[in-house]
């Protein structure tokens, strides 16, 4: 378990390294792990390949309370998804949550799928809180959810908004 109850956590890079490609350039987060952002600034996150400010794994309970920003999910040759946060869990796995009672915003770089958020196999509730301002080349300017398992929930005033993609 992670718990942030204030402060700036920025600058994070996650590179290409012995064939690895690199995910997650603030917070990589394992199977089951458990991160509580309640306050604070997650920005200027680089990745690689996928979640530029976080990158969390099956089964994972993420909830962002704070302003994750200005993530760079595609600081790579390749494309990437999830500018600024990248859920993914196996169909055959636990489901991973993540809510958002904060604020996610304005990714960087080019990303193909879910210029904020890219989910597979994953539950997302925006609950009171804002995603806003993303962009993508393919799919999901805020949010791109694959695979037949997970929902998007929005609820308590929480705002989708300002999204960009050409194909939806």
């Amino acid at each position: 378990t992670f718990t942030m109850e204030g402060g700036l956590m920025y600058f994070g890079f996650a590179g290409y390294a012995m064939g690895n490609e690199g995910t997650g350039g603030n917070i990589w987060a394992g199977t089951g792990s458990v991160l509580n952002l309640n306050d604070g600034l997650v920005t200027y996150g680089k990745s690689y390949s996928g979640g530029g400010n976080i990158y969390a794994k099956s089964g994972s309970q993420v909830t962002v309370g704070c302003v994750v920003e200005k993530g760079n999910g595609n600081y790579g040759s390749k494309t990437a998804s999830g500018g600024n946060i990248y859920l993914i869990s196996s169909t055959s796995g636990a489901i991973s949550k993540l809510t958002i009672t904060g604020t996610v915003s304005t990714p960087i770089g080019t990303i193909e799928h879910g210029g904020n958020i890219f989910c597979s196999c994953s539950d997302v509730i925006v609950d009171g809180g804002t995603v806003e301002n993303g962009v993508a080349t393919s799919r999901g300017g805020n949010i791109y959810m694959t695979n037949t398992q997970g929902n998007l929930t929005v609820k308590n005033g929480g705002k989708i908004l300002n999204g960009s993609a050409p194909l939806g």
